[in-house]
């Protein structure tokens, strides 16, 4: 997880030069806890698999 957090911080930060400097370390402790929650909230078992997805991705296009 740590990696995961580790990758979207260069992201994070250069996102959170748009909010005034007194809100910045709430809001990228926020913004953590939210990335956090997802990762945990995520479930691997309801991700497709790759044949599964073009199937999705077709079956929404109309496309056959």
């Amino acid at each position: 997880m740590l990696l995961f957090i580790q990758t979207f911080k260069p992201k994070l930060k250069s996102s959170l030069y748009q909010t005034s400097i007194g809100e910045r370390e709430d809001l990228a402790q926020e913004l953590t806890l939210k990335i956090i929650e997802a990762i945990y909230n995520y479930d691997l078992e309801a991700t497709p698999g790759f044949f599964e997805f073009i199937e999705q991705i077709e079956g929404n296009s109309g496309a056959k």
